[in-house]
């Protein structure tokens, strides 16, 4: 079996940030939280990457950083967010100015723009800093995710934060993963480029639609053929909650118009009374198309 691609996670403030973990495991990285410099040297292997939180590096003294950029231009791909003198010395200059964001596009992986749960304020990256940017605000199309070479290394740097004041990260940053796996080169041998999810509303009666779109993220799904045949209060309910929560998480909704199956008497099989209302595209199959 291929060995995973690692991602370790500076945190000698012993700070889980589970969110981050969770996002790169569920895309086929093993994950750990190191509590030192010397448990990321102890740790690290080929195919590793480095995230460096913002709540972190803001503490780092000079040493420190300097060990860092070491470890960088030695060929350490590492991903960053915040303002710190880390960053800085990586090459992110910034305006002082803070940039406040309600949504932005990332037009290399999706036409639909990613709308934050909240406005945001974020770090503003100088105009005149020369990266590949993979992110750009709606507001000003300012850049928000950019990625730069480092010596023999490199770095993804994020001004919207690792660890978002907003409920879940995969809200703020669905393609975060995707961005640091193709930017920096550091990916597993064998995945899905596309899943694909024909969603029949019917058999997700009471489905909380939040929820769902998590499930769905954390299983990799990024379209949905939403089934467009129902006429039913708690299905224009679901529809108004799942649209927004999966595009948040950088999920694509379709409509899903044609019926999946009709077979004779089908509408007996499905209980009147129960929890399940009948779906409006059961019938009584008579043998004619």
């Amino acid at each position: 079996m291929p060995e995973l691609p690692l991602c370790l996670v500076l945190a000698p403030s012993r700070q889980p940030y589970t969110q981050v973990q969770d996002a790169f495991r569920v895309m086929g990285y093993e994950t750990r939280a190191c509590r030192s410099f010397a448990e990321v040297e102890q740790f690290r292997r080929p195919r590793t990457l480095l995230v460096v939180p913002g709540a972190e590096s803001q503490n780092l003294n000079t040493t420190q950083v300097g060990w860092l950029c070491e470890r960088v231009k030695g060929g350490l791909p590492v991903l960053v967010d915040g303002r710190s003198a880390f960053n800085m010395a990586l090459g992110i200059t910034y305006i002082l100015t803070p940039l406040t964001v309600t949504a932005y596009r990332c037009p290399a992986i999706t036409p639909e723009p990613v709308r934050l749960p909240a406005p945001m304020s974020v770090p503003r990256i100088h105009p005149r800093f020369t990266a590949t940017k993979h992110a750009l605000a709606v507001e000003e199309h300012a850049p928000l995710i950019v990625s730069e070479k480092f010596g023999a290394g490199a770095f993804v740097y994020t001004a919207l934060p690792l660890t978002p004041p907003q409920p879940e990260l995969d809200a703020t940053l669905p393609f975060l993963v995707h961005t640091v796996r193709d930017a920096l080169g550091v990916k597993p041998n064998l995945e899905a480029q596309v899943t694909h999810y024909y969603l029949d509303w019917g058999f997700h009666f009471g489905m909380d639609p939040e929820q769902f779109a998590r499930q769905l993220a954390a299983d990799r799904v990024n379209l949905v053929y939403l089934s467009a045949w129902y006429e039913h209060d708690a299905y224009t309910a679901f529809v108004r909650g799942f649209i927004p929560a999966a595009h948040r998480r950088g999920i694509l909704v379709y409509c899903w118009f044609e019926f999946p199956w009709s077979a004779k008497s089908s509408g007996s099989r499905i209980p009147s009374g129960g929890k399940l209302p009948p779906p409006a595209w059961t019938h009584t199959w008579t043998g004619v198309a």
